[in-house]
């Protein structure tokens, strides 16, 4: 499946780089996938841009190959290296 293009560069790098996932916690403290989204698409689960641009330079900055990123309690979202 083709990338589709992106009207912001920062986006089209993680794009390029990652594979998304939002997880959200379970009764029994266990993560499930909730879905995988584009760093655009990710704006419905976190509504702060400068909380969302701290988790994109997070993951491009970290060294392995999955980064978290605790949105809430129940909420978080994995950067995977492609």
């Amino acid at each position: 499946m083709p990338a589709v293009k992106s009207d912001n560069p920062f986006y089209a790098l993680i794009a390029l780089n990652f594979i998304i996932k939002v997880q959200e916690l379970h009764s029994d403290g266990t993560y499930g996938i909730k879905v995988i989204v584009s760093p655009k698409t990710l704006s419905l689960y976190v509504s702060k841009e400068k909380t969302k641009i701290s988790a994109f330079n997070k993951a491009l900055n970290s060294q392995g190959q999955v980064y978290y990123h605790k949105v809430r309690s129940t909420l978080r979202i994995e950067f995977r290296r492609k």
